[in-house]
């Protein structure tokens, strides 16, 4: 899915020889000139891998397909879902590490050329991806940390640090898995015709015995998508076990 070139802006034009100009109310941001495709748009996921743990939520011990540490296991084991689906506790978002795992539609789009913005469907979550290799600003670790992404043809390689640590809910799996402060994830975005696969590898040398490498597919929605506004409702569950994600 090539880039076109015909991208206008939201400044006013004259139509015509009389003075009457056109404004818009929001701008239209031009990808950058080094992107190769187009990752802009609303997006569906398809819940191809790990369906169960995705769309149905994981159980309590279920930790297939991840490489932990043995201190990894020993959080995950004591972790009480009691607490986390807790009333107090529910409309707390997930880590960035699952947000575009779990069912819900996402906009991708451009907030200037050097910034790629991700908005979730879920909690209404941005993240923002700084294509100008900036460096993060001091302060405490955050929810969607510090991602610096670049071009490399039709792909783009996303790289986030500073995220905040899941230690007391999962970071991994809503199920108690955890991640650290060190943690770091690598990403890759590539469209081919209506899809788009995002490769997400995870380093974390606390938790993790090797990288952990996961994808995620969406397809293209029509243009004319919203995202619905995701009021978290506040739900009591059998046994405090509830819908999750990981």
């Amino acid at each position: 899915m090539k880039r076109k070139n015909q991208c206008r802006s939201g400044k006013a034009q004259r139509r015509g020889g009389a003075a009457t100009f056109v404004a818009t109310s929001m701008l239209v941001v031009c990808p950058p000139l080094a992107a190769e495709v187009d990752l802009t748009g609303y997006w569906s996921p398809r819940i191809h891998e790990d369906h169960e743990t995705r769309w149905e939520g994981p159980e309590f011990g279920d930790y297939d397909g991840l490489p932990l540490t043995e201190k990894a296991y020993a959080i995950a084991d004591a972790w009480d879902p009691l607490t986390y689906y807790a009333p107090e506790n529910q409309c707390d978002s997930m880590g960035i590490t699952m947000i575009l795992r779990i069912p819900g539609n996402v906009h991708i789009y451009y907030e200037d050329e050097n910034t790629l913005i991700i908005k979730s469907e879920i909690f209404g979550k941005i993240r923002r991806i700084y294509l100008d290799d900036r460096p993060r600003e001091a302060g405490p670790h955050t929810w969607g940390g510090h991602s610096l992404g670049e071009w490399d043809g039709d792909r783009l390689r996303v790289v986030t640090t500073h995220m905040l640590p899941g230690e007391d809910h999962g970071g991994l799996r809503r199920n108690g898995v955890p991640t650290s402060a060190d943690m770091v994830m690598t990403e890759y975005f590539l469209v081919h015709d209506d899809y788009l696969s995002t490769i997400q590898i995870v380093d974390d040398p606390e938790y993790l015995v090797e990288p952990l490498i996961r994808s995620i597919s969406f397809r293209k929605l029509p243009d004319t998508t919203t995202l619905g506004p995701w009021e978290c409702e506040v739900i009591v569950w059998p046994d405090g076990l509830g819908p999750g994600g990981g």
